[in-house]
């Protein structure tokens, strides 16, 4: 069996990060795990250290970051018109606003022996303990099939009538896209109860943005299992792992069926 766990990380550890884990293999997948909480990366390592040997882990945080960083002027180019531009990860910029849980939580990756490049796993050298960094914006897009990302996160402007709606949307996507590629995480019922409308629609405050936390700890873990799944005829890695890499999905690789 191999877990897969999709990570929403808090850049500043002072909030709570979305947490979801899918165990299984090709034929059969189940979601064990999904939260959304306040975790150091000590705690964070701790659990993945209680899973699996197999572990494969999608992050949505900058890990591995230098000032030479191409990773975000390339989704500029490739999701800049769907107006999914990504935050520049230098090491200057993340200090600037202490948002160093991500590379924090690399470090121990690596000292826990788990491969922080995933052009190696596309290539096929078969590594057992894999963790990556993704991009939600960018996942959504090439999943569902989308012209532009879905505006959920708050923002100056949008009101929480707004917010749901495009909760709801997300909502939407992920309940069509598990049923196609992994219906056996439908069976969980905290899953069933996180894609209901009513969930969003009842939600206020701190809830909706919990909801906001699991839908993309969801997304990462999902991210993680198709990785896996599906290697390198569906996914690429952006830049290089000395200075940092996202995994996104290929152009089509997921066209609705």
């Amino acid at each position: 069996m191999t877990s897969f766990v999709g990570l929403d990380l808090s850049w500043t550890g002072k909030y709570p990060s979305g947490l979801c884990i899918f165990s299984g293999n090709h034929k059969n997948i189940s979601c064990t795990t999904v939260t959304t909480e306040q975790l150091t990366t000590f705690e964070l390592m701790k659990l993945i250290n209680s899973l699996e040997e197999e572990i494969i882990i999608s992050v949505d945080a900058p890990l591995v970051t230098t000032e030479q960083r191409q990773a975000e002027k390339i989704l500029m180019q490739l999701f800049g018109k769907a107006k999914a531009p990504a935050y520049p990860a230098t090491p200057k910029i993340l200090e600037r606003f202490n948002f160093c849980e991500g590379p924090k939580l690399a470090k121990l990756l690596k000292e826990n022996h788990f491969e922080l490049d995933p052009h190696n796993f596309l290539l096929g050298l078969g590594k057992k303990k894999v963790a990556f960094e993704t991009y939600t914006h960018a996942a959504h897009i090439r999943l569902f099939g989308l012209t532009e990302r879905i505006p959920y996160k708050r923002r100056k402007g949008r009101n929480i009538n707004f917010i749901k709606n495009e909760l709801q949307r997300y909502q939407d996507y992920m309940q069509e896209i598990l049923t196609l590629e992994a219906p056996g995480i439908l069976t969980n019922e905290e899953i069933g109860l996180i894609l209901k409308a009513s969930t969003v629609e009842k939600a206020t405050g701190t809830t909706l943005k919990r909801i906001e936390d699991t839908l993309d700890g969801l997304t990462c873990a999902l991210v993680s299992y198709l990785f896996w799944r599906d290697g390198n005829s569906h996914w690429e890695a952006l830049g290089s792992l000395p200075d940092g890499c996202v995994v996104v999905p290929k152009i089509g690789a997921y066209t609705r069926k």
